[in-house]
């Protein structure tokens, strides 16, 4: 096949040119970007991210710094090799449909009229079954890792026929985590999942990938519940469950917990949306008010609200009674 010639400009997040659909197909393929996302012109957060860990793979040149604060324009070095590969691209059940119901609910057994204690909520360690794609392979010290940032993943995850034949319903939706930049991850079934360990270095969450761990809870949440303005892509949102947020607050705990066994020295909670400007409703309103004010009441994290670093924006006052700003980042009473 004759090389695709291409004349992409230098793209950045948010960016929309024809050429992004065809690096997406690309990242899919080497299965660095999930096949949920769709498959639009638009440079998205995740995809940068995805177009980042190609790079390191191939050790093409790409400044860190201005990856971290998106900023610069992917490098036409990546591009050209994504959309004119060596070889073949793998991909696992490329033809095979995506399902997304009939997931098995949580895996600990209790009443159906009795919730479980948080600590009885089995965490699934899944760190070991791959390779981390998005990240660095040195560990960071413990002693630099104090906070915990939550995220969203804005999308709900599906499994296929034959990964469920192969690995069974909850293995199948396991491994569709494997390339997930977090280190915990909360799952719509009730599930928790032990990502990557917490010591590595994981791209998930700009300027704090340093010093945090990453949470990222199931699902497309508004910015604002109920504005549906505030919806990544005007899609229509999930709805926040008990379930769900049962085991998001595992995943903190576990965190937490689990951390400060290591050394770490956690006691911070933040949003993705503190530290990138393309994260602005990075958690939600919803998964910050069960999940983040639960934390400092009950684990007895504390919360920069004025925090906005690197074109990140504090806590809205929608999300948070101590929030400093509105949703667009504008100081209240100003």
């Amino acid at each position: 096949m004759p090389p695709i010639e291409t004349n992409t400009p230098a793209l950045s997040v948010g960016d929309a040119h024809r050429d992004v659909t065809a690096l997406k197909h690309a990242l899919q393929r080497n299965g660095l970007l999930e096949r949920e996302r769709e498959l639009d012109d638009t440079l998205d957060p995740e995809t940068w991210t995805a177009l980042y860990s190609y790079a390191e793979a191939r050790a093409l040149a790409w400044d860190e710094e201005a990856f971290e604060q998106e900023e610069g324009g992917v490098p036409a070095a990546v591009v050209d090799a994504l959309l004119n590969p060596d070889g073949p691209l793998p991909f696992e059940d490329d033809d095979d449909e995506l399902i997304f119901d009939d997931y098995p609910d949580f895996a600990t057994s209790f009443g159906d009229e009795q919730w479980p204690e948080l600590s009885d909520i089995e965490v699934f360690d899944i760190s070991g079954e791959h390779e981390l794609k998005k990240g660095k392979k040195s560990p960071r010290a413990p002693e630099k890792i104090t906070t915990i940032v939550l995220h969203q993943t804005a999308v709900k995850f599906g499994t296929t026929k034959s990964a469920r034949a192969k690995y069974g319903e909850r293995g199948a939706l396991h491994r569709r985590f494997y390339n997930v930049a977090c280190h915990v991850a909360a799952l719509m079934n009730g599930d928790v999942l032990l990502v990557n360990g917490l010591r590595r270095y994981v791209y998930h969450g700009n300027s704090s990938n340093r010093f945090s761990i990453g949470i990222e809870i199931e699902g497309l949440y508004a910015g604002v519940a109920g504005d549906p303005k505030t919806v990544w892509g005007k899609q229509e949102p999930h709805v926040l469950t008990d379930r769900l947020t049962f085991a998001a607050r595992r995943a903190v705990q576990y965190a937490v917990e689990e951390g400060r066994k290591l050394g770490c020295p956690i006691e911070h909670i933040q949003a993705h949306r503190n530290y990138a400007s393309s994260r602005i409703s990075d958690p939600g309103s919803e998964l910050w008010s069960n999940v983040a004010v639960w934390a400092v009441a009950e684990l007895g994290l504390k919360v920069d609200y004025s925090l906005a670093t690197k074109g990140g924006r504090a806590i809205p006052a929608e999300w948070d009674r101590l929030g400093t700003v509105d949703y667009r980042g504008k100081p209240l009473g100003g």
